[in-house]
């Protein structure tokens, strides 16, 4: 561990008011451990940087003192916050399953359609997707490929038009294109 780092470990627990003995017991390891970190002779593991990360509530790049590009920086705040948020894609994912399998099976048994509504089951993800975009207010949580898939094979089954439709994936990386664009007007 270089000492910039290990100054930095110095500064945080004097930050927040602990004794290396204090650290070492939040840590579950030995004041030895803790002291060789601040005298840079030695390096945390992962777990342990991890740990004092979350303790001091900085990111990992923060506290080895990483330069990263501030883009970057505000992409990994998103992914925690989105993993703190009340919406739930998982969730609603799975009950749009369940739907799907009921939607699938009576459509399938009573109209006797089962060969053409098969791509119902692509639905609950584009759905979900669909829903985060709108919540995070940004269209990253779009999947824009899954969509097309869904629309291929959905139109595809219905109208028997499997040759024409492939024209559709030829707009995902048009998709991805404008929206780099928008973002970087932005």
């Amino acid at each position: 561990m270089d000492i910039k780092t290990a100054n930095k470990l110095v500064e945080l627990r004097k930050e927040h008011n602990l004794s290396q003995e204090e650290l070492a017991t939040s840590l579950g390891v030995s004041r030895q451990a803790v002291s060789k970190w601040e005298r840079g002779e030695a390096s945390p593991d992962t777990d342990n940087l991890v740990a004092l990360a979350k303790l001091y509530g900085i990111s990992l790049d923060e506290l080895l003192e990483i330069d990263v590009d501030k883009e970057e920086t505000i992409e990994v705040k998103e992914v925690i916050s989105e993993n703190n948020s009340s919406f739930n894609e998982g969730k609603l994912c799975g009950a749009l399953y369940i739907a799907a399998v009921i939607i699938y099976l009576i459509l399938g048994f009573l109209f006797e359609l089962f060969r053409k509504v098969w791509p119902i089951f692509f639905a609950p993800v584009v759905i979900s997707s669909f829903v985060g975009t709108l919540i995070y207010k940004d269209i990253k949580h779009f999947n824009y490929p899954l969509f097309i898939v869904f629309m291929y094979t959905q139109l595809s089954a219905i109208f028997d038009l499997w040759h024409p439709l492939w024209i559709l994936f030829i707009t995902i990386p048009l998709f991805y294109i404008v929206v780099d664009l928008f973002r970087k007007k932005r």
